[in-house]
């Protein structure tokens, strides 16, 4: 049997900016590949292993390729650097993450039925600036 390989992860600075936050609503800016994305799985994550009350995460992005190249990809491949990707239950068809009594599900938005009626305790919008409404 394998051993489950644990490895140090450092963060950024988005991650300890969410970490250290008490606002309802948190922004991040900034250019390509400078962290966002990535701190913000890291964040997920480390509210799954800390949290005992149960968490209903949504990660959003607007299309289901665009979600399914980045966000969850990083995330993947933090839960695993972590090790607790070796004790969830993943289902690639429905894009959710189970990890003890808390879900993740990954959700593309390009038809706004998707999201309606859903309960969540956070909501995590990957690249806010590709959402628009047409009135």
């Amino acid at each position: 049997m394998e051993a489950i390989r644990k490895e140090t992860v450092e963060c950024n600075i988005q991650f300890y900016q969410t970490l250290n936050s008490n606002k309802r609503i948190i922004l991040h800016q900034g250019g390509s590949r400078s962290g966002k994305t990535y701190a913000l799985c890291q964040y997920v994550i480390y509210l799954l292993t800390t949290r005992t009350k149960k968490l209903v995460v949504t990660i959003a992005r607007k299309t289901l390729p665009a979600l399914k190249g980045s966000v969850y990809r990083d995330f993947l491949e933090i839960a695993e650097k972590t090790g607790i990707l070796f004790f969830a239950e993943i289902n690639k068809a429905e894009l959710t993450f189970k990890y003890k009594n808390h879900l993740v599900e990954f959700i593309s938005l390009d038809n706004e039925m998707k999201v309606r009626g859903r309960k969540r305790d956070i909501c995590f919008l990957n690249e806010a600036n590709e959402f628009y409404r047409r009135f």
